[in-house]
């Protein structure tokens, strides 16, 4: 498959003001950057490969805020029933995008201005971003322990024991094995479930940052 083209088809969706990857039994949203759109074909592969995920018959969704954001699109009939209608919201932490934002200390964000379902599971994930400080040195500790924050142990000692470059290809875009290491902590700790070696090899071919 060519993951690329796969990448902006989805990554279209929200261009389009569809979202929807496609329909299920039960809705699942990726509420995000350009890595939740990574994380949805992730997601997308295991619901065709593993028992637990095909037996849910998951409909899978996707919105990336910063397409929406240099569109300058606004709230729309698609966009809030694909939110209204999510049972599981996978997003990252939004601060900066108006009625899409995912804390709840921005006066605007997707709990009041959306009717999420009140047994929606939402899953915070931490942003994979690391910035420069005034003196131009990163601070890894603090992308570290923004992961840990989240519970996502895994995927801070990762951070702490391997070359930046390693895990990076951009400072907001992180390469293939960190961000399986995130989709793998998160359905070990949300779905309770683990996969076989041959599954995270087909994820590991899913390079779009390399």
């Amino acid at each position: 498959m060519d993951y690329i083209k796969r990448f902006n088809t989805i990554m279209d969706l929200t261009k389009n003001d569809t979202y929807v990857i496609n329909r299920g039994h039960s809705n699942i949203l990726f509420l995000g950057s350009c890595r939740t759109i990574v994380l949805s074909m992730f997601f997308e592969y295991i619901c065709k490969t593993i028992p637990y995920f095909i037996h849910a018959q998951f409909g899978i969704q996707s919105i990336a805020v910063h397409v929406l954001s240099s569109l300058n699109k606004t709230k729309s009939s698609n966009m809030t029933s694909v939110i209204e209608n999510a049972d599981i919201i996978v997003c990252e932490q939004i601060r900066h995008y108006n009625i899409l934002n995912t804390s709840e200390k921005c006066v605007n964000n997707i709990f009041n201005q959306f009717n999420i379902k009140p047994n929606c599971k939402i899953i915070q994930i931490p942003n994979l971003e690391y910035f420069k400080n005034s003196d131009n040195i990163i601070n890894i500790d603090r992308l570290a322990n923004h992961c840990k924050k989240y519970n996502f142990i895994c995927v801070s000692n990762m951070i702490l024991n391997n070359p930046l470059e390693e895990l990076f290809a951009t400072c907001n875009h992180p390469k293939t094995i960190l961000i399986l290491e995130l989709f793998t902590e998160l359905c070990s700790i949300y779905f309770n479930q683990t996969f076989p070696i041959e599954c995270l090899n087909h994820l590991n071919k899913i390079k779009i940052f390399t």
